[in-house]
């Protein structure tokens, strides 16, 4: 194997694309490394179900991570081709650059899933506009609306793809775009829209995309991709065929230098809960706690106090009182609409949980170990 390469794909699916990537996310980035690529992007479609187990196959192979996804933003025209548009909207990829942008994605993909179907996600421009912090937009559009229109929420964030899909007009396509772009003042970078691995997994691709289109491999006919090159290559063999483009393989590694976002899971950030004025989450928390023991027990013996008081000063420490507020008012929600809700499991083990009423067990009568579910 060769030392790290320059080029760096960023255009990747894996088979957390349902139906239309054929590759798990270890085999992609054992395929990246075995090119002496030293970072990959993971840029599956409307979705980030495989950023963690993608994040964890990289470190543990020494490559660098990037998280990205794919959407079709359904207010802006589509791609020409219309195998690649099948979907609906024009295509760009996004990329968090650090930790801001990672929230960004994370926000942009929920709405858009929230907004559409299953299996149907709505995204649209004004969406990704309102969330485009530590963003940058690959788009592979010839239009110059809808470039125009990007260019104007990303700026210099905007990269316009010259994808080598090893076609027979690609090579004048990507020509022709580039151009396009030098017009409106937007950088190119190279793309190879990769949807699995290796050559030898283009039939196991072909069989997912006739179980997403309802057909069969010989009546699919022109809705299978033309040849088996959306495999993972190596900086060589891109080169060969759109080496007199020099910059936009350049891009490929300045853009990767830009990513860099570490899940890093000690890091936690809970949903926000609103408290009457005059107080803290936490002292909405503990106002609730006494008002609830004396409900639940009538008199508050020494235990009851010795056990709420060291639960508290856990979760007061810990920053945890909104994670308590949430879960009262999703039971206190039910409960007034006679929809059964309780907490199971080690959640009993909590007297906060209890006088909350989100669980129904005592844990001072059982003699119950609060640390255990606080883990």
């Amino acid at each position: 194997m060769s030392g790290p390469s320059g080029f760096v794909h960023l255009r990747c699916h894996s088979s957390y694309s349902f139906l239309d990537g054929a590759s798990s996310v270890d085999a992609l980035v054992s395929a990246a490394v075995a090119q002496g690529q030293d970072t990959l992007a993971l840029t599956d479609t409307a979705g980030l179900y495989g950023a963690v187990r993608f994040w964890n196959a990289a470190r543990e192979r020494g490559l660098r991570a990037i998280f990205g996804c794919e959407l079709d933003l359904r207010d802006l025209p589509g791609l020409p081709d219309a195998a690649e548009s099948e979907r609906g909207g024009a295509s760009v990829r996004l990329l968090a650059t650090d930790r801001s942008g990672w929230t960004s994605l994370c926000r942009i993909v929920s709405a858009a899933q929230l907004a559409g179907q299953k299996g149907r996600p709505q995204a649209t421009l004004a969406l990704v506009a309102g969330e485009s912090a530590g963003l940058i937009a690959l788009s592979e559009s010839d239009d110059p609306e809808t470039l125009g229109r990007l260019h104007a929420v990303f700026g210099d964030r905007l990269y316009a793809e010259l994808v080598d899909r090893w076609g027979p007009a690609d090579i004048a396509r990507a020509d022709a775009r580039a151009e396009q772009a030098a017009s409106q003042g937007i950088a190119t970078v190279i793309t190879n829209d990769v949807r699995y691995a290796r050559p030898e997994d283009r039939r196991l691709h072909d069989v997912l995309r006739c179980i997403a289109l309802g057909t069969t491999v010989d009546a699919a006919g022109r809705r299978l991709a033309a040849n088996g090159e959306r495999w993972l290559k190596g900086e060589a063999a891109l080169r060969a065929r759109l080496g007199h483009h020099p910059d936009a393989f350049a891009n490929t590694r300045r853009i990767a230098d830009r990513c860099v976002v570490d899940l890093g899971f000690g890091y936690q950030r809970l949903p926000g809960f609103s408290v009457p004025v005059g107080h803290t989450a936490f002292s909405f928390l503990y106002t609730l706690c006494g008002d609830g023991a004396r409900m639940k027990y009538g008199r508050v013996t020494p235990a009851v106090s010795r056990q709420l008081a060291h639960e508290l000063d856990v979760i007061d420490r810990c920053g945890l009182a909104e994670f308590f507020l949430i879960n009262w008012d999703i039971v206190r929600f039910c409960n007034d609409r006679r929809i059964p809700a309780q907490g199971r499991g080690s959640a009993a083990d909590s007297i906060v949980a209890y006088v909350l009423d989100i669980t129904k067990v005592d844990p001072i009568a059982h003699d119950l170990l609060f640390e255990r579910f606080l883990t």
